[in-house]
């Protein structure tokens, strides 16, 4: 099980969990969160990161370039 958190200026806003894959494999995460609104005004830094940082069994998981978020209130 990999473990990740997602943050918003530092401020986690939802941890999720998901199986891991076997090597080479590409996993494609999917979903929605709601959290309470706050002002978007200036710049904001969305983080997603590991909340263990060494994956069992061994392994390792890479972010691959793409991806987007999606702010609507």
């Amino acid at each position: 099980m990999r473990d990740f958190q997602i943050t918003i200026d530092g401020v986690e806003i939802h941890t999720f969990s998901f199986e891991g894959g076997t090597v080479g494999q590409t996993l494609t995460l999917e979903g929605s969160v709601d959290f309470d609104p706050f002002l978007l005004d200036g710049e904001h830094f969305v983080h997603i990161g590991p909340l263990d940082e060494v994956c069992s069994g061994g392994g390792g998981f890479r972010w691959e370039t793409g991806g987007r978020f999606v702010f609507s209130g």
